[in-house]
């Protein structure tokens, strides 16, 4: 059998927040890391999509757009899904308990300080975001 499936990019918006020196990402109970945001949907701008996406995933709003820190491209092993991920940096004052409003208990949020960010397993596009955030200024 062929497989006749058109390939096609899908672009994502993401949050990186930023408390001193810790920045936040999450893992999923299968062991998945990633960051708040999602993709975007056919005529939305970057930060319509954005602003869409936390209000939808954990109940976070913003008034000024916040600077782009990052971007990144995935392409899976078997070049079946490619991903170009756009990622913008929340500076916050103090550290936030967030909770997911899609999947509850099913996500876990992780403030992670700097020195800590190398010693996890991110894909290397994710890695490089979060130290990016970590260090801007």
């Amino acid at each position: 059998m062929i497989k006749s499936q058109k390939k096609y990019s899908r672009i994502a918006v993401k949050a990186i927040f930023r408390s001193g020196d810790k920045v936040l990402y999450y893992k999923t109970k299968k062991g998945v890391r990633d960051l708040p945001g999602g993709h975007l949907h056919f005529g939305e701008t970057l930060i319509t999509a954005l602003r869409r996406e936390l209000k939808e995933e954990i109940g976070f709003q913003f008034e000024l757009e916040p600077p782009l820190v990052y971007a990144w491209t995935y392409l899976s092993s078997d070049e079946e899904r490619h991903e170009a991920y756009i990622g913008y940096l929340f500076d916050l004052s103090e550290t936030i308990s967030f909770r997911s409003k899609e999947y509850g208990d099913k996500i876990e949020f992780i403030w992670l300080d700097k020195s800590e960010i190398k010693t996890e397993a991110f894909l290397s596009g994710m890695e490089k975001a979060l130290i990016k955030a970590a260090e801007y200024s």
